[in-house]
């Protein structure tokens, strides 16, 4: 719910006027009815989605698949998502990377932005 404590954004997060804000109401924002995120990328042009947060094994893992299966290149940010435990992290990076998409560090993927 978007009154609740759960779903504010930190008072320290710098979100610029310009930038846009999709709110999801499901594990992966690309389910069907869950947001806007799939028209808005697509309208903007978007091919490349990275994606972090928590929990790894969770919504960051449906959101990364959904988007692959879209025919977005997906890209989880390995020291950007979280799990419950270490092992339940890696695992679902593994299974990840193994077959639906690339797995890079924060660093990784800022050098790659800054590439293009």
């Amino acid at each position: 719910m978007t009154d609740t404590w759960g779903h504010k954004f930190f008072d320290s997060l710098d979100i610029g006027t310009n930038e846009k804000v999709i709110d999801k109401d499901r594990f992966s924002p690309f389910s069907p009815g869950a947001s806007d995120l799939d028209k808005t990328l697509k309208q903007l042009g978007i091919d490349t989605v990275f994606v972090a947060g928590t929990m790894t094994n969770v919504c960051c893992d449906s959101t990364a698949r959904d988007a692959m299966m879209l025919d977005y290149r997906a890209v989880m940010i390995e020291d950007a998502n979280a799990a419950r435990s270490d092992e339940a992290h890696v695992a679902a990076l593994s299974t990840f990377m193994s077959v639906f998409g690339d797995v890079l560090t924060t660093r990784e993927a800022i050098d790659l932005i800054e590439k293009t």
